[in-house]
């Protein structure tokens, strides 16, 4: 998976479903109810923790000791039985882990609001293990066949691996240890928390380099948005939001804003699937057997249970696992992962006696955990996940009869399995999300709403939305081709912005929708039943002409603000009587190879092209000799830089006094194409003055400063090795300098 998508957004809703969890198959009991125990307080040298039974919630959500559930796929990463042990223990209260994280803090010096994001994200604060990717603890300190952070923590904190298994206090203190290592040297320099990226991209022990750069961008846009989280001991976890947080400069590998803006209109420019369109690519090796042995006709839905969404990718794509799923969604905006293709069988809810049970079904992991089960009330999840399964029930027209195969089941439901996995897992509001998606309403009310010149975008806005839904974009009415793009859960974009080439890779920037000038285009939405079409709407020419012999030419931001998205504007600048308009550039910075500056010898675009500038390479001094300059600028949908700034003279021949008929000077051939002949008709070879000639070029610069004695009365003079363009010959006759316009073609 590109890093570029590590911040991708496939639905943008954010709103908590209400309903309470119904996690019994008998429906008799809910979280609320099974987590309704009292709570027992100890002190142990003015720390505080807490314990509670949780018996029956982690037998309702884990399953029981003992069962089938700690052999069978998709459950053998958890440890069932030692999980439960571990949630059974005292756990330190909010209050003393938050001194435990500001102890570290001081000790190894890495931020406390670091350490306590990374402790929300991985388990909640919960002191428990292991997670699916056999992480322990708080912090997630790992140990399997691809990562040993437990054990490097270990050596620098000088305590054993079991009790960074144990104590949260030491939990917490080797991972401020391992983050500060990874640091290095450079961490006395740290300014910002950004700069600390490459080293929770390090701690975070996953198997590449790609989902170690992904969870240490959710520790951070967590920190950003803040956290507001309830343990299982029914305490509130509170982190304020970080405010701004810029990953642009800090994510090893993307030196390129363009490819990575955590926005819907650069979503698209993920290495995505064929077998569902808004989830992204990252194919395990192993932990599945090729094709299928069934046909598919089930739907099952899993939850992580202990971990995190790229800890489940990771772990799958780990050979020593021997569990896998075909997609995994994570909890905080819906993004999905796709790691076994659908051909294929995943091993995800296999079961001794029961062959079937893989080869029939299509296997989904979701990011909810029993440290946090309000993690299941993810709107973006449980949309991600419904929506999906509706997509796939057009495909293969499984029943959608609910907790048994074939049909929509959880792993519980499958024959020969005990776990309890998904968990509390609220099919109720499941299956509101699955049934709207399956019975889409149609979008209404389509609008195109023009933006003004300099930016010939549009908005494009319809009432009504759901998932998946995409709009299409052509210039031809009948959409022989056309750009799409996914507008699920939209009621409007920007056009255009993120709109790929229908059957292109939507990872070449080439292959994206820019609108050109005075072109008519043609809009329609597709709600996943049918098409409903909008006005064609027609793009404007904005062309700006100026007259003046000098003045200011900045970007449309001025010198002190970026310019804008879809800009397409042209600047012809044509002084009266001009034989030449210099630009001189002050300062140029525009997105590299995306936003681009054309400058033209003459009147419009048809004329000789000066040069195209893109980048921080400013143009410099840059001279149109045909008396007229045209500028053309174009940006895309996406980053804005700072622009440019500068400034435009001209040279007039308003003042300059050319030789007329009565002068005695003749210049032949004019034009020329390098060498002429200058003749003096009245040439006195007796007199002893001295004729003075020079060439100068349009900005005064002398080519060929000569003085000619009265040898003859014509002089030949060769500027063969001169670039096209005009030039002034100034001709001294006795007192008076005439001065005589030469072209050279």
């Amino acid at each position: 998976m590109k890093k570029t998508l590590l911040l991708l957004l496939i639905f943008i809703c954010i709103v908590n479903v209400s309903s309470q969890n119904v996690i019994s198959k008998d429906n008799s009991k809910t979280i609320e109810q099974l987590l309704d125990k009292p709570i027992s307080t100890t002190v142990i040298n003015g720390d505080t923790f807490l314990q509670r039974d949780l018996s029956d919630y982690l037998n309702a959500t884990l399953g029981k000791d003992g069962g089938a559930s700690e052999n069978t796929q998709s459950d053998a990463h958890h440890g069932v039985s030692i999980v439960k042990n571990y949630f059974m223990r005292p756990n330190p209260s909010v209050f003393t882990l938050q001194k435990y994280f500001n102890q570290a803090s001081k000790e190894f010096g890495v931020p406390v609001s670091l350490l306590m994001v990374i402790g929300q994200v991985e388990n909640n604060w919960a002191q428990i293990g292991p997670s699916i990717d056999q992480g322990w603890g708080i912090m997630h300190l790992v140990k399997n066949n691809y990562c040993n952070t437990l054990g490097e923590a270990a050596l620098l904190t000088g305590v054993s691996q079991q009790v960074l298994k144990d104590d949260a206090y030491q939990n917490i203190r080797g991972a401020a240890a391992l983050i500060a290592k990874y640091a290095g040297k450079k961490m006395k320099t740290f300014k910002k928390p950004e700069d600390w990226f490459p080293a929770l991209s390090q701690f975070s022990g996953l198997i590449n380099s790609e989902l170690r750069d992904m969870q240490a961008s959710t520790y951070y846009e967590t920190l950003k948005k803040g956290v507001k989280a309830t343990t299982v001991w029914s305490e509130q976890i509170i982190i304020p939001p970080m405010g701004i947080i810029d990953l642009k400069k800090v994510i090893p590998g993307t030196p390129d804003a363009h490819k990575k803006k955590a926005n819907e209109a650069d979503s698209q420019k993920a290495a995505l699937t064929a077998d569902y369109a808004p989830a992204l690519a990252a194919f395990t090796s192993c932990n599945y057997t090729s094709g299928r042995s069934y046909a598919i006709d089930t739907w099952v839905n899993h939850w992580i249970g202990s971990g995190t969404y790229a800890g489940a990718v990771s772990w799958f794509q780990n050979c020593s696992a021997g569990a896998s799923a075909h997609f995994v969604i994570r909890n905080s905006d819906g993004e999905i992962t796709q790691v076994v293709a659908i051909a294929n069988t995943a091993w995800h809810c296999g079961a001794g006696g029961f062959p079937a049970n893989n080869g029939r079904s299509i296997g989904v992991e979701h990011e909810a955990t029993a440290a946090n089960p309000a993690m299941w009330n993810s709107t973006p999840l449980q949309n991600a996940s419904a929506t999906m399964a509706c997509y796939f029930k057009g495909i293969y027209g499984f029943p959608t009869t609910q907790n048994v195969s074939p049909g929509i089941c959880g792993h519980n439901d499958m024959p020969g399995t005990t776990t309890s996995c998904p968990g509390p897992l609220p099919w109720a509001s499941w299956f509101s999300y699955f049934n709207a998606a399956c019975s889409p309403a149609a979008p209404t009310n389509l609008q195109v709403l023009s933006q003004t010149c300099p930016n010939i975008g549009k908005t494009l806005s319809w009432t009504n939305s759901g998932a998946p839904w995409y709009m299409d974009v052509s210039v031809v009415s009948n959409f022989s081709y056309y750009w799409s793009k996914d507008v699920s859960n939209l009621t409007s974009v920007i056009c255009p912005g993120g709109f790929c080439l229908s059957g292109s890779p939507c990872t070449n920037a080439s292959n994206f929708l820019q609108l050109q000038p005075n072109t008519t285009y043609y809009w329609r939405i597709w709600n996943g039943t049918a098409n409903t079409y909008g006005s064609s709407f027609t793009t404007p020419s904005c062309v700006y002409t100026k007259t003046a012999c000098s003045g200011p030419f900045n970007d449309t931001g001025g010198s002190s603000n970026s310019y804008t998205s879809n800009e397409d504007y042209i600047t012809v600048i044509k002084p009266a009587n001009a034989v030449s308009v210099t630009m001189n550039f002050n300062s140029f910075d525009t997105e590299l190879n995306y936003d681009s500056l054309f400058i033209y010898n003459g009147a419009n675009t048809m004329a000789p092209l000066i040069g195209g500038y893109t980048g921080t390479v400013s143009p410099g001094v840059v001279t149109a000799n045909s008396g007229t300059m045209t500028l053309h600028f174009k940006s895309d949908p996406f980053t804005n830089n700072s622009g440019w700034t500068a400034n435009w003279n001209c040279l007039s021949t308003t003042g300059i006094s050319e030789a007329t008929e009565a002068t005695s000077v003749e210049v032949y051939p004019n034009p020329t194409s390098g060498k002429f002949t200058v003749k003096n008709s009245k040439f006195n070879a007796l007199s002893l003055m001295a004729i003075g000639i020079e060439v100068t070029d349009i900005l005064g610069q002398k080519i060929i400063p000569q003085t000619f004695i009265h040898e003859s009365g014509t002089w030949s003079i060769d500027i063969s090795n001169q670039p096209d363009g005009i030039y002034f010959l100034r001709f001294g006759e006795e007192y008076r300098i005439s001065n005589i316009k030469l072209i050279k073609q």
